[in-house]
């Protein structure tokens, strides 16, 4: 059994106690589930976090004030990264094999290649920067737009209690259902944890 297939397994055991230990409170004392939700039930808003990385930052004068110095850094890290990717092509230890060992190689495969890809982009740009970094301003006027994305994420923000309270209403019957789901999942992963 490979590593990760350990760890994973690990994880959904543990999981599996901590919820078996949540239906049983559940089935026990419903009341103690019910107040520890009251307490827990904060709305707690991150807009004055989030507008810090929501205002434009303009760095375009001191790319440009220390172009050669971008550039250079550019070509180093992509060239770096051609160095070392080159030579692995075809090689595909690094992966686990978790699924089929062909999709693993051709996952591995893909990976590489568009890492190449993207390193040759990178010394374009690094090269452009470095020596004539005014080609860039059509680029950068293009991709220099502000795209305004809170009224996707409103939504996320607005309080649903039905969720949090069908539990509530019927703590043992929940109690019963997370208590027996725990139980399968300890029974099913118990082999691969207690070895």
């Amino acid at each position: 059994m490979s590593y990760v297939l350990e760890v994973l397994m690990a994880t959904v055991f543990c999981f599996a106690i901590i919820t078996l230990i949540t239906g049983l409170i559940m089935l026990i004392a419903p009341a103690k589930v019910h107040a520890f939700a009251e307490r827990l039930d904060l709305n707690i808003s991150t807009d004055k976090y989030f507008d810090v990385l929501d205002r434009t930052k303009y760095i375009d004068r001191f790319i440009y004030r220390y172009h050669r110095i971008f550039g250079l850094f550019i070509i180093l890290g992509a060239s770096y990264t051609l160095y070392m990717l080159a030579p692995a092509q075809g090689t595909y230890q690094a992966l686990p094999e978790i699924i089929n060992p062909v999709i693993t190689a051709w996952l591995y495969d893909a990976l590489i290649y568009a890492l190449l890809l993207l390193s040759i982009i990178a010394i374009v740009i690094g090269s452009i920067i470095l020596i004539r970094p005014s080609a860039m301003k059509t680029f950068e006027a293009v991709m220099n737009n502000w795209k305004d994305t809170s009224h996707l994420v409103k939504p996320l923000d607005r309080q649903r209690y039905v969720e949090q309270q069908k539990p509530l209403k019927r703590p043992r019957v929940y109690g019963l259902i997370v208590l027996t789901g725990s139980l399968y999942v300890l029974w099913q992963t118990a082999p691969y944890v207690l070895n």
